[in-house]
This record gives C-alpha cells, sequence and structure tokens, in this order.
C-alpha cells in the first residue's frame, strides 16, 4: 500500500512539473540546444555574428544571445511598432561562395515577446514579409500542427549570374503563446539545406522544403 501511494505520488509530482517546467521544443534552451546541435558556437559579441553576415567569401555559423533590450525592440519594430521582446537568440550560417556556387545563408531568430497579443503582432508582421522575391515558381502555405501556427514560403528562380544555376529562398514563421520562431534562407538549389532543416527538426517546425515536395 506504502509503495502504491508512492507511485501515485510521483505521477503526481512529475505532472505538476511538467505542467510548471516543460515548455517542449518551443522554448529559448531548445533553440539554443538546436543551434549547439547543429554544431553552432556561442559568441558573446554581437557585431562577431554582423561580420559573419556580412562576409560571404567564408563559411561559418554562429548564435549569439541578445542581452541589451533597446537592440531586442529595434530588430522588430521596423516591421510591427508595438513589438516588445523579452528575450531574444540569433543565428548565422553562412556558406562560402566559390567558382561553382554562390554564397548560401541561413537566419534564424527565436524571441520571447511581452505577451501572447504581442507575439501575435509581431508573427503577422513577419508573415506578411514572406512575398515572391520576383520571377520564381511559389508555394506558400499556412496552418497550425501540434500547438504551432506557422506559415511557410518556399520559391526558387534563375540565378542571374548563372543561366544554369538556380536559387532557393525560403521562409519560416512560427507562433507558440508568447514566443516567435523565424528562420529564412538564400540557398544554391544544387545543395542541401541542412541547417534549416535541422533547426526544423529539432524543434518540431514545417519545413518549406515539404512545399517542394508537392
Amino acid at each position: 500500500m506504502k509503495r502504491k501511494f508512492l507511485s501515485v505520488a510521483m505521477t503526481v509530482v512529475m505532472a505538476v512539473v511538467c505542467l510548471t517546467g516543460c515548455s517542449g521544443n518551443f522554448s529559448k534552451n531548445s533553440f539554443i540546444s538546436a543551434a549547439r546541435k547543429y554544431g553552432m558556437k556561442e559568441i558573446e559579441n554581437d557585431m562577431e555574428l554582423r561580420d559573419i553576415d556580412i562576409d560571404r567569401e567564408n563559411s561559418n555559423s554562429a548564435y549569439y544571445v541578445e542581452k541589451d533590450y533597446e537592440r531586442m525592440q529595434f530588430l522588430f519594430r521596423g516591421l510591427e511598432p508595438d513589438a516588445e521582446v523579452k528575450e531574444l537568440v540569433k543565428a548565422v550560417e553562412i556558406i562560402g561562395c566559390n567558382d561553382n556556387q554562390v554564397s548560401c545563408s541561413t537566419n534564424a531568430y527565436y524571441l520571447t515577446a511581452k505577451d501572447s497579443k504581442n507575439a501575435k503582432k509581431i508573427y503577422k508582421a513577419l508573415a506578411t514579409q514572406i512575398v515572391n522575391p520576383g520571377e520564381s515558381e511559389t508555394y506558400l502555405d499556412e496552418g497550425e500542427k501540434d500547438g504551432i501556427t506557422y506559415t511557410i514560403g518556399y520559391f526558387i528562380f534563375d540565378d542571374i549570374t548563372d543561366a544554369n544555376d538556380r536559387i532557393e529562398a525560403v521562409y519560416g514563421v512560427y507562433l507558440k503563446d508568447d514566443k516567435v520562431i523565424w528562420i529564412y534562407s538564400v540557398y544554391d538549389s544544387t545543395l542541401e539545406n541542412s541547417c534549416f532543416e535541422s533547426f526544423c527538426k529539432s524543434l518540431g517546425l514545417v519545413s518549406p522544403y515539404t512545399l517542394k515536395e508537392t
């Protein structure tokens, strides 16, 4: 009887822990874990991340946990004036260009907003940015899966510098409660975009590359 009581008590404790402390894949820590799993290093200076993003000759990747409140607001208030961000993590991967391919980039952001209403505003503002970048094959979708609302886009168009090459532009915006994840990427179509796919798999997100298969 005592053993049975202990088992029931432990079940109750575990349920309480999950209700109060488990946030699943859609959390700041899970986003950081996804970046680390892909092999990204953490850097301490936001300018270092900017330098990686600008340098298109070399391959590199990293993530940065923003600590400055004003910087968090600056990034999103250009899209949504009422945006108020409490937590922000940014990640970047660059595949350097060479004689056979253009440079490729993936940018990923995780944010926690002031509240769910504010997060929804930011989500909608980001979703409106998913537009056709030019003359391209266009695939768009939106929906909800496992409690995550999403808008995704996949575009493929000719490389103006090489008539035999094609470029993929892929976008994903994801919303859950007061949290938003935003990922976008421009990639040579001959390469596998393992960075974007790795984040989607680790975080349980619907990948824009599912549109490519339709």
